[in-house]
């Protein structure tokens, strides 16, 4: 019987939702003044940070009233605001 050896995706074989950001959106993003206080030293060389934002992370353009999370949804995200503002809306129970 012959066998076949199947290779396992790496980490970063297909970028967050799809499309790997660019070295602009990249440098927007270092830019902001919560990720400028990142020292990006602090990151191995083989993961650094500017990677894991190309990789693990993407831009999404809202538009006025968009709904971006509700209580209760199940969150393993950050949502940083580039540009623009947010409202937040809590209902007292």
């Amino acid at each position: 019987m012959a066998y076949s050896r199947i290779q396992r995706p790496t980490r970063w074989d297909r970028a967050f939702g799809g499309a790997e950001l660019s070295d602009d959106d990249i440098a927007l993003i270092l830019s902001q003044p919560f990720f400028a206080q990142i020292d990006p030293t602090a990151f191995p060389q083989q993961m650094p940070l500017a990677d894991i934002l190309r990789h693990d992370s993407r831009i999404v353009h809202y538009e006025p009233g968009d709904v971006i999370i509700r209580r209760g949804d199940y969150g393993n995200s950050l949502f940083a605001v580039i540009e623009g503002s947010v409202r937040v809306l809590l209902d007292r129970q």
